[in-house]
This record gives C-alpha cells, structure tokens and sequence, in this order.
C-alpha cells in the first residue's frame, strides 16, 4: 500500500499536479517568504518519528527573487516539525539571485542560518565577469554572497560602442586586456537602498597587462542601478606597480569618475633610485600628474654627463 502511495505520488507530481498526502515545502525558509519547490516525481518516507522528502528530475526551488535547480533535492524534517529544517541538492547545482549566478555540483540549505552553500567546482557570475573559489555561500537574510577558498576573478573589459573598453566590476582600470583578481575570500553585499560592495580579502592581487595592485583587502563600492564602481579603497600595505615605478601606501582610493587615485599614509613612489615620499600622493590619471602633500621628500640618484659617460 506504501508503495502505492508512493507511485500514485509521483504520478500525480509528472502530470503537475501536487501530492496531496505529502507535506507541502512552502512552509520552508527562514525569512518571511517560503520556498516553493517543484518537481517530476516526488518520494515521502518516514524514519523514527523524521520524514524525508526527495525530489528527481528538473527541480526547481523558488524563494522570492531566488531560483535553485538541480537533478534531486532532499528535503528532512525533525520529528514532530512541520517545517523542513534543511535541503540537500544535487547534480548541476544552479541557484540564481537577480544577476548572480552560482553553478556547482551539490549546494545545502540550513533553516538555522537561512544559508545556501554550493561546493565542489563551485563558479560564480556577476554581471558576465567569472569567479572561482571552493565554496560560495547565499546568506539569504542578509542579501550577501561570500566565495571562500582561494577566490580567482576573470573580468573581461566590455565595449561601450566609444572605442574603449571597461570591466563591470573594475570600471575604467586599464582595458587593453583582461583583469584578473586573485584573494583568500570576496564577499558581495547589496543593500536595501540598492547600493552594493564586493569586498575582497587576503593577499589581493589586481593584474592587468603590465599593472599590477596589491593589497590585504580591497573594496568595491556600486551607486544604485549601477554596474560600474563609483570608487575602489584598497587597504593595508597597498603596492602598485607598473613600467619599473613602484607606489606604496596604507590606503589607496580610486575615484572613477575623476579618474584620480589617492594614497595615503606613508607614501612613496619610486623609480630606479628616484623616491619622492609625502602623507599622501594623489595621482590625476587625465592630466598624467601627481601632487604630494605632507612631509613632502624628493631623492633623485646622481645621473652620468654625456661628457663623462662611458660609451
């Protein structure tokens, strides 16, 4: 009779209908809109007081602006609960939030925490640029989304029909080629206000042809509706490099629309044996000048005289 049940079950779940002698998952979440889950066939069994409910082929678990699909999903509630205090999906994990999309092979849903955690082969893509890691996290009650386990970015500069090329995630850096960012950890938070940061941390790398900025963390900071970054604030020992010249400083801040970058605490630039050093040193990245404030010393390494050079 059980199995009966079972196949009268997932008869009525391939035709679209739902079972009506199953739970339904609408109950689940953590936050005040449920999950929905659909189906092809859908299986109930019961364990010591605990219920399963596993869920095969073309799964799709909705939750507001959140979509995950994958080939199964396993639901299971505690003993006396009516709600699922957690879902195991598995086979070509997709979940998608607004413009975030996050593939991988099996991704775990916690009611506890209201998280969603994909691991294994784990890649995520925001607004076309790519990024790596082992895991990425869905915090789905604070709206962020963190990639842990040595993160790499690829971003490829995008045409804007002006000729020049630019990075949704980077702006106008450099775009004769692409960019790639390499950290520990990133986290992207959007707020309600729809201002976004992505901050990446540990051991930051920034390379791009011959540029290269490091830095231990850097941020991002997004306008509302905007795909470029209004400014970047790299903090703690940040180094940029570039054609043999060196800048260092505590903290270094890029303004994208008046293409100027600041460094300040302790900076320094300096090319062969030239140094100049100041507080701060601001670069105009339009006019090809820099101002130094602060402190202000210049060295400049004795140069040969055509008369006493040596051919």
């Amino acid at each position: 009779a059980e199995q009966g049940a079972r196949r009268a079950q997932k008869a009525q779940t391939k035709q679209g209908g739902a079972p009506s002698s199953a739970p339904s998952l609408d109950a689940l979440g953590g936050g005040d809109e449920p999950f929905s889950i659909r189906s092809d066939e859908l299986e109930v069994s019961d364990n010591e007081g605990s219920r399963r409910m596993t869920f095969r082929g073309n799964v799709e678990a909705k939750r507001g602006d959140l979509r995950m699909t994958a080939a199964r999903v396993e639901a299971t509630y505690p003993e006396g609960s009516k709600r699922p205090s957690s879902l195991l999906a598995q086979g070509g994990v997709q979940v998608r939030q607004g413009e975030r999309e996050a593939r991988c092979r099996e991704a775990e849903y916690h009611q506890s925490d209201d998280r969603i955690v994909c691991r294994g082969d784990a890649v995520l893509r925001d607004s076309g640029d790519e990024l790596h890691g082992e895991s990425i996290v869905f915090d789905l009650g604070q709206r962020t989304v963190q990639v842990d386990g040595g993160t790499e970015v690829a971003l490829t500069p995008k045409s804007e029909g002006t000729g020049q090329g630019e990075s949704s995630l980077l702006g106008d850096l450099p775009t004769q080629g692409p960019v790639r960012i390499r950290a520990e950890q990133l986290e992207a938070v959007e707020q309600e206000d729809g201002t976004r940061r992505i901050r990446f941390e540990g051991s930051v790398e920034v390379a791009q042809e011959d540029l290269t900025l490091r830095a231990r963390e850097i941020d991002a900071f997004y306008p509302p509706g905007s795909r470029q970054p209004e400014r970047l604030v790299a903090h703690g020992d940040v180094v940029v490099q570039q054609r043999g010249r060196e800048a260092r400083c505590d903290e270094a801040v890029y303004l994208r629309a008046e293409r100027r970058v600041d460094c300040a605490g302790n900076a320094s630039l300096s090319e062969g044996e030239d140094r100049v050093s100041g507080r701060s040193i601001a670069f105009d990245l339009a006019a090809e000048k820099l101002v130094v404030t602060g402190e202000t010393r210049l060295v400049l390494a004795p140069r040969e005289s055509e008369e006493t050079a040596t051919p």
